[in-house]
């Protein structure tokens, strides 16, 4: 992922849009690592695009798949 597309995807984000999709991604795992950072990134944007694409996305889809 490149740096200017991640700005271009949180600046168009709301501050609470961008908290819930950052605790999902960490529910399903902390980074520790650069791997996992780009893993978390990853998650965030597809979590904010997700939501954007349909606001009634449930937050518990990804939450499921991890459990």
């Amino acid at each position: 992922m490149r740096l200017d597309a991640c700005l271009d995807a949180t600046d168009n984000a709301g501050e609470t849009e961008l908290r819930r999709a950052m605790t999902v991604a960490l529910a399903l795992k902390a980074p520790h690592g650069h791997d996992d950072y780009k893993r978390f990134y990853r998650r965030v944007m597809e979590q904010l695009d997700a939501e954007r694409r349909d606001p009634r996305h449930s937050l518990s889809a990804w939450l499921t798949q991890a459990a």
